[in-house]
């Protein structure tokens, strides 16, 4: 269920039997999560996020400020390109400059909480440009690990998703984050190998760990620690 709180914005409520009390989990300038017990009522939840305003709104300030940090930086790196942010134009607008490898997106100076239509295009474009650069990057990336290291897998498949950088299906099929190209080459390759071994073991057991060591001379552990202070969203 959907609800529209004239101070929280949009509350998304689900009720599962097997839970004990209620969660809150606050999407950046998107929505409010609630998930809750089943045999409690929306009033109830609602009521609890009223509660909770002062977490959300401190949420919302976080966010905010992570947002604002990453527009004034003015650039975002990939590992073939740049975007570079010009602040201040009416329109959205992406010009590609090839003599610099860059992007260059326009954009309006907006509040993503008072504009969330221009937030989601503003996002949206950033996302197109990097899947752009992830299926001239990737492709040819794993297909030559795989040959290096003799693994073999059948399709695969590039998508912005916020959940997690891989995975690599029963039948080996690999899925890739577009995001990987903003991370540094060693870590691409980790993520990368990460999923190959798994077309051989399909759990991250003693013998996955082991082969995946082995590929990454050593480091495997350590590149894992490295990958945690990266976010598959864009801003955080």
């Amino acid at each position: 269920m959907e609800y529209k709180h004239p101070d929280i914005g949009k509350i998304l409520i689900t009720k599962r039997a097997s839970q004990k009390k209620v969660a809150l989990r606050y999407l950046p300038f998107k929505t409010l999560e609630c998930s809750a017990p089943k045999r409690m009522s929306d009033k109830q939840i609602i009521s609890f996020a009223q509660e909770n305003i002062s977490w959300i709104k401190n949420q919302e300030k976080k966010y905010y400020d992570k947002f604002l940090q990453f527009i004034e930086k003015g650039t975002m790196a990939m590992v073939y390109h740049y975007v570079d942010f010009s602040i201040g134009s009416e329109n959205f607008q992406i010009e590609y400059q090839d003599e610099r490898n860059t992007f260059l997106l326009h954009i309006p100076h907006f509040h993503p909480l008072k504009n969330p239509d221009a937030f989601d295009i503003f996002i949206s474009n950033l996302e197109e440009i990097m899947k752009s650069e992830a299926k001239m990057v990737l492709p040819p990336r794993i297909k030559m690990l795989a040959k290096k290291y003799g693994y073999r897998y059948e399709r695969l498949f590039i998508k912005n998703v916020n959940t997690r950088w891989g995975s690599c299906s029963s039948v080996n099929n690999i899925n890739l984050n577009a995001h990987l190209v903003r991370l540094p080459n060693h870590l691409i390759d980790y993520v990368l190998l990460h999923e190959l071994v798994h077309t051989v073991h399909k759990n991250h057991g003693k013998d996955f760990w082991r082969e995946l060591d082995n590929c990454m001379q050593g480091k495997a552990f350590q590149y894992d620690r490295e990958l945690k202070a990266y976010n598959t969203s864009i801003f955080l």
